[in-house]
């Protein structure tokens, strides 16, 4: 029976739970019945503004949300489709121009869109005195995923297709920070109805000059050797083909060994090439370093492979799927750490995988390899074909990072004219008898060949090499090609190469440096100086930072920066605001806050829409600390603890207004008016509670339970005032006396007795009466 008891007890509180929770569960499902989702060409055009951003953070928290559950998000800006000009009129910080707060988020429970840290979005947006709001046309319709196929339908509804954009341009800057530009038309037939930018500006190049290493320049493809020719429509870039043979000892960069944090940075341009793009490799055949692209599963597939001096790692090296346009140019760039490797891909981060090999068990290479485009062995596949514009290498892991920056800044500026634009180039210290310069790649190579196209069968025979044309450093080989009879004219008129040339390399060339290297620089065969990290300068005497002192901080020593006044951190990245920003703010200049929603800068306080009153204090959106002995919202209530009584009102703590009748702190007390006599209690207003033998509305009349007699007179609680002879409760007894009671109405004591007149009677005279027997003797 006992059992049965407690079933049916929790049967009951399950039903209960159940019942208040069907409303929220069911908030927002009643509404899906039969809902299909509205287009997101359909929320482009209802929205007022439309844009894509990262998520930085949410305040989804019990105490930052408004009275309906919702929540506000710190967004940074990536692009705006539509309402450029509303988003002007949003205030933002000029230190983040990119960084908006956006309200009215929720959960999906209740048909929010329902944001997540860290992750793009497409934001339907609209503005309420200039703040930022999400839009709900529909069911979670203020964000939906950040995907190409979106974007796509977004840019269809505003008349923007992508295809519309014509390619980056190429780089202002080599390295130390340039712009790359490309411009878009508007394919709506009203050209007014279009809300767009008609360039896009972006930082390219953004890694110091003195870590770089231009491999263009090394690998000499500035002197346009044999299978490289220019891209006519892009200065600065090169059309290699694979009867290119371009490839240079890494010792001229690194003496000693490769370093194992470096970066690898690429402008290219593929045609349907599948194989090995760069490799280093020793001289025993083996590749120890390669970057190589190829087809799996249908996805395009970009690979580090990686081979120590133990050949670990190797085959298990990471690879990367992404998405690659055939005759697109892109820019990637591998970021290579002592234990991973990150790949960016037209400024994005696509992914960053972990080495199979712990870094304690690889040993680091020596610089004894060589570097080639494409495959250094025959063994390893075809040559590499596509157009190239960039080969960088660079010290710092963190450079690649810098490749190119994802933000774009929209621009309504014209583009100045592509064929006049000049790309820089890295200079690495080369001296005056180099066969090259690194900065002359729009000369013509002092070597020159011709494309051979053999179409007429002719005998010829190529002479040996030259010696080399230097005794140290690098130099240059050729040889002659002797057709037919010797007839060079005959050979030239076949399409036969008459001359060809090599690069050759001897022993390094022994080059003192004045004034000597600093701070443990190493001077190289070029006389010049190979500086430790976190130094640069000719003779490494200037303190660099691998990531530029911020906000006007200035670097004082290897990765060691002073900041300004405002600014702390290991680069000055960070600002200070004093006092601290409160309520979840983030400091984003020095003094002034990045507030969550509800709360005001410069440092967060808090606001109350309604004062607090009686001397509360503002804690929170809309939320009061009070006084003691008051509540409420706003601090307005005050609190009497015992409560006030009859209809009273509490005025102050403790304090009651009592209405008309009743008295006392707490309004308890009734009062009578006039008072009630002979202690009597009042017990409400006008009523009186008497004490025994009284009564009437005041108390004011004596009462005797039982009549007094012989003329007592009833003095109250049943007793009576007995007149002289008389005596007992009700003066019913006669007291004993020598002479008689007092006669009344003229009457005459007689032993004892009192004889009444006429018309009288009783034991003192004191009755009147009319039919007295006596009266009639």
């Amino acid at each position: 029976m006992r059992r049965h008891d407690v079933n049916l007890t929790s049967l009951v509180l399950r039903t209960f739970i159940i019942i208040q929770l069907l409303p929220i569960v069911f908030s927002c499902i009643y509404l899906l019945n039969g809902w299909m989702p509205m287009s997101i060409g359909d929320r482009t055009a209802r929205a007022d503004i439309v844009l894509s951003a990262q998520v930085l953070k949410t305040y989804k928290e019990k105490q930052y949300r408004t009275e309906a559950r919702t929540y506000t998000a710190t967004v940074k800006l990536f692009e705006v489709y539509k309402g450029k000009k509303l988003l002007r009129n949003i205030p933002v910080n000029k230190n983040a121009p990119s960084i908006y707060n956006i309200s009215n988020f929720g959960d999906r429970k209740m048909c929010y869109a329902d944001v997540l840290d860290g992750k793009n979005y497409i934001l339907f947006v609209t503005t309420y005195k200039q703040r930022l709001s999400a839009k709900y046309d529909d069911i979670f319709g203020a964000a939906t995923k950040y995907t190409e196929a979106n974007v796509q339908q977004v840019l269809q509804q505003t008349g923007e297709d992508s295809t519309n954009w014509l390619e980056w341009s190429s780089c202002s800057k080599s390295c130390g920070g340039g712009d790359q530009v490309r411009k878009r038309n508007c394919s709506l037939t009203e050209s007014e109805k279009c809300d767009t930018a008609t360039m896009d500006r972006r930082s390219c190049n953004s890694f110091p000059c003195e870590d770089a290493h231009d491999l263009l320049s090394y690998l000499g493809i500035y002197k346009l050797p044999l299978g490289v020719y220019h891209v006519q429509d892009r200065p600065g870039a090169f059309n290699i083909t694979k009867s290119a043979k371009l490839y240079s000892p890494l010792t001229e960069i690194y003496p000693y060994k490769l370093p194992q944090e470096f970066s690898i940075m690429v402008s290219i341009k593929l045609k349907q090439f599948e194989g090995y793009f760069f490799t280093l490799s020793d001289l025993a055949g083996k590749q120890r370093i390669a970057i190589k692209f190829a087809i799996k599963n249908s996805h395009a597939v970009i690979r580090f492979e990686f081979y120590d001096d133990k050949d670990l790692s190797g085959e298990n090296a990471p690879e990367f799927q992404m998405q690659l346009k055939e005759n697109f140019w892109h820019r990637f760039a591998f970021g290579v750490s002592e234990d991973a490797v990150e790949l960016y891909l037209d400024c994005d981060k696509v992914l960053k995988k972990e080495f199979p090999v712990p870094v304690k068990d690889r040993s680091p290479l020596s610089s004894n390899l060589m570097m080639a485009l494409g495959p250094y062995f025959t063994g390893y596949g075809d040559s590499f074909e596509g157009e190239l514009e960039q080969l960088v290498l660079c010290d710092d892991s963190r450079a690649a990072r810098q490749h190119c920056s994802s933000v774009i800044d929209h621009t309504e500026r014209a583009i100045k004219d592509e064929g006049n634009n000049e790309i820089d180039d890295i200079s690495h210290g080369e001296d005056n008898n180099t066969i090259y310069k690194p900065h002359g790649h729009t000369q013509q190579p002092e070597v020159t060949t011709f494309e051979t196209t053999t179409e007429v069968d002719i005998r010829a025979e190529w002479t040996e090499w030259s010696p080399c044309s230097r005794t140290c450093g690098r130099g240059v080989q050729t040889r002659t090609q002797y057709c037919g009879d010797n007839v060079i004219s005959t050979c030239i008129q076949a399409g036969l190469d008459s001359e060809q040339a090599r690069w050759c390399y001897q022993q390094s060339c022994e080059v003192g440096c004045d004034p000597a290297c600093e701070n443990g620089g190493k001077c190289l065969g070029t006389g010049t100086c190979f500086c430790p990290r976190g130094f640069s300068g000719p003779t490494c005497s200037t303190a660099t930072c691998s990531i530029n002192c911020m906000n006007g901080g200035r670097c004082v020593s290897p990765d060691v920066c002073t900041c300004p006044v405002g600014y702390t951190g290991t680069y000055c990245q960070t600002a200070i605001c004093e006092p601290a920003c409160g309520n979840g703010g983030h400091c984003i200049q020095p003094g002034f806050c990045s507030c969550p929603y509800g709360y005001m800068p410069p440092n967060c306080d808090p606001v109350c829409v309604l004062p607090c009153r009686n001397g509360g204090t503002c804690v929170g959106h809309n939320k009061c600390k009070c006084q003691k002995g008051y509540v409420g919202t706003d601090c307005s209530m005050p609190v009497c603890q015992r409560g006030c009584y009859n209809g009273g009102r509490c005025v102050s703590p403790n304090t009651c207004s009592c209405p008309r009748g009743f008295t006392g702190t707490r309004c308890h007390r009734p009062v009578c008016y006039p008072a009630c006599q002979n202690r009597g209690r009042c017990l409400y207003p006008g009523v009186c509670q008497c004490k025994r033998g009284f009564s009437g509305p005041l108390c004011e009349n004596l009462v005797c339970r039982k009549p007094c007699h012989n003329g007592g007179v009833c003095a109250g609680n049943n007793r009576c005032t007995c007149p002289d002879g008389y005596r007992g409760r009700w003066c019913h007894k006669i007291r004993k006396r020598r002479r008689c009671p007092t006669c009344l109405n003229g009457g005459k004591c007689r032993k004892r007795r009192c004889r009444c007149r006429k018309g009288y009677t009783g034991s003192r005279c004191e009755k009147r009466h009319t039919d007295n027997p006596r009266d009639k003797m």
